[in-house]
């Protein structure tokens, strides 16, 4: 079987039907007994008086929910299978109008939803969708997001909440709770619809090698560019279909192969070749700069390698070997490493703008190579990155040695990691991080390149956003 390696979240899809279409009634909430009636009170006499629906009892093994009076806000809980929204939604939780709860798939399993007004799940598995079965109340509406076909549990989210979701980002959980709040609870406070990501189309390309090493290293850059890559060795290749890539490399393949190849591509499709059997006519050769990186082989080249291709064959202009080569490379070399998954693409693409004052790779804590380098950088910036702490402390503690500046925010136990000192002027880092946004992601890298790193480049303020204000006045009074 072939390898895809999916690098940007497709869009969200479309909103699956209305509420009733899973069976559940969204009916207001029952208000509670008053705690002096009798026992013996007729039906007549409490003809006005909502019935309740009582929770199942809580046992020893499972985590009871705080109890909520009528005058708090109504209880949100949100269950995600995936972590890549987890900081999103830190940040956005403490300004919202619901009172959120916040649980990964392993806290559910024992949590009790019995005194939740909502519940959403996004990518659960059947068992904790089956939790929430079997804790919640009945009357309560269960938005789901991804869940298994199986999995007969609420009802699908609409359009609007699906692009929140998706989309990611402190901005848009804002944005979705303050919806939620309006559409479940008829709140009239006015929202601003989902941000779309405005991220690169991903491109087509597959690769055709029997090098394992290889191999590895292309996995190892899932994420990092925004070529969505298939990865065969020559057997599998006879089973893909060739007709839909715009881009297909193949490295040290026998001339079969190639001519297969060639016979399933179109005439579309740029055929590119690195080590080329003899007398071989079919396919470009591959230029020096390509050639040279497959050959020197490694996780960093082979990066080096990707992004130089994609600015080649699809104007991508971030490649800093490219740029040096045409006389113009930027004049320092930042990397990122983010604990936020969701972040990792607004990154990407703020640091990939036309003549950046810096040419930045970012990296996911959770998805470094093995052997990182990071000696060859003018400056390391991380943020919440302890999932990749195994990692990253060799590699860091090596660039300490070579002199390269280390800046960390939001690193726990870990800010022993960081040689810059973040206190002012350096605390506006935290207020670009805070706002958020592809805007100030591109102030941010603008920021640290000049006054970290001494590019001569205009500094602008963060664009402060509602969120941004509100987590900034709790820092002030933290302190």
């Amino acid at each position: 079987m072939c390898l895809f390696i999916m690098v940007f979240l497709i869009a969200a899809p479309a909103a699956a039907g209305d509420m009733n279409d899973s069976g559940m009634n969204v009916t207001a909430l029952n208000e509670t007994l008053p705690a002096d009636m009798p026992e013996n009170v007729t039906a007549e006499e409490t003809s006005e008086i909502t019935p309740t629906v009582t929770p199942p009892e809580t046992t020893p093994e499972m985590t009871a929910a705080p109890a909520a009076s009528v005058a708090e806000r109504h209880r949100l809980a949100i269950i995600a299978g995936e972590t890549c929204n987890i900081t999103g939604l830190k940040y956005a939780i403490p300004g919202a109008p619901l009172a959120v709860t916040l649980l990964n798939e392993t806290e559910a399993f024992t949590y009790n939803f019995s005194s939740e007004h909502l519940i959403f799940a996004a990518s659960v598995d059947k068992a904790t969708a089956e939790q929430i079965r079997v804790t919640m109340n009945t009357d309560v509406p269960v938005v789901v997001y991804d869940l298994p076909d199986s999995v007969a549990v609420g009802t699908p989210a609409d359009a609007t909440i699906a692009a929140y979701w998706t989309n990611g980002g402190t901005e848009n959980f804002c944005n979705m709770f303050v919806y939620m709040d309006s559409l479940y609870f008829e709140n009239t406070t006015s929202v601003d619809p989902p941000v779309i990501a405005e991220c690169l189309s991903a491109h087509l390309v597959t690769i055709v090698t029997n090098d394992l090493e290889r191999q590895g290293s292309i996995v190892n850059a899932t994420g990092m560019t925004s070529l969505q890559i298939t990865l065969c060795n020559e057997t599998e290749s006879g089973l893909h279909d060739f007709s839909a890539d715009e881009l297909i490399f193949a490295a040290s393949v026998k001339n079969e192969t190639l001519e297969q190849i060639d016979a399933a591509a179109t005439e579309n499709t740029t055929l590119v070749v690195c080590g080329l059997p003899v007398n071989a006519t079919i396919g470009t050769p591959a230029d020096q700069t390509i050639t040279q990186l497959w050959d020197e082989g490694g996780d960093e080249n082979i990066l080096e390698m990707l992004r130089y291709m994609d600015y080649l064959y699809f104007g991508n202009e971030t490649r800093s070997l490219l740029q040096q080569a045409e006389g113009g490379a930027p004049p320092l070399s930042i990397v990122m490493i983010i604990g936020g998954e969701s972040y990792v693409p607004m990154y990407l693409e703020a640091g990939g703008e036309k003549c950046p004052p810096a040419n930045v790779t970012v990296y996911s804590s959770k998805h470094l190579p093995e052997n990182l380098n990071l000696t060859g950088y003018d400056l390391v910036f991380m943020e919440m990155f302890g999932a990749g702490i195994d990692i990253i402390e060799p590699a860091v503690n090596n660039a300490t040695a070579a002199g390269v500046p280390v800046a960390v925010i939001h690193a726990g136990t870990y800010e022993y990691l960081g040689t810059v000192d973040m206190a002012p002027p350096h605390a506006v880092v935290e207020e670009y991080w805070q706002n958020s946004g592809p805007e100030n992601a591109r102030r941010l890298i603008n920021y640290i390149s000049a006054a970290i790193c001494g590019a001569d480049i205009l500094i602008e303020t963060p664009v402060q956003t509602p969120l941004g204000v509100h987590l900034s006045s709790r820092l002030r009074r933290a302190v």
